[in-house]
This record gives structure tokens, sequence and C-alpha cells, in this order.
């Protein structure tokens, strides 16, 4: 992830709620279906203004941002197949 786009997004989210670590983010890679796919963060707002806030920062730097409930799906859906936020 670009360091411009993580300056940016830790004006939005405090750091206490942005994971970064390869152990945190593997939590988060699989889901019950078929695959696994590394997110390159995962961040967790705690309200709709930060939600919208975090979507518009990605779209501003062209980043996916990949919404997730229980991680039970059975399709893959909401697994970062392109790398991007993951959003808790």
């Amino acid at each position: 992830m670009e360091k411009e786009a993580l300056v940016d997004l830790s004006q939005v989210i405090p750091g206490d709620r942005m994971f970064l670590d390869l152990a945190e983010r593997y939590c988060y890679s699989y889901d019950a279906s078929f695959g696994e796919y590394l997110p390159e963060i995962v961040i967790q707002p705690k309200n709709a203004e930060e939600i919208s806030e975090v979507v518009k920062l990605a779209n501003t730097h062209k980043i996916p941002v990949y919404p997730r409930g229980s991680g039970t799906s059975l399709s893959g859906g909401p697994l970062p197949v392109k790398g991007g936020w993951f959003s808790i």
C-alpha cells in the first residue's frame, strides 16, 4: 500500500483500529468458501461517517474496499481478491 494512502487513512481511523500485522491480516484472508486472499490492511470503522471517509479515500487512491460481515460466506464474496482495504 502506498504510504500516502496510509497517512490519509490514519487521519480517519485511529491506529488501534487499523491492523497491518501479517497474522492479523491473515485472519481476514478467507471465509467458508474456496480461497484465501490477503488484504493490505484491515480497518474497523465505528460509524457511517468513518465508513464514508474510508470509501472516499479509497476512491481517491484507487484502492478496492471489501466489507465483511461474519465471514461465513460460502461464495468468497467478501474476500479481497485484488488486495486493498478490508473493512470489518
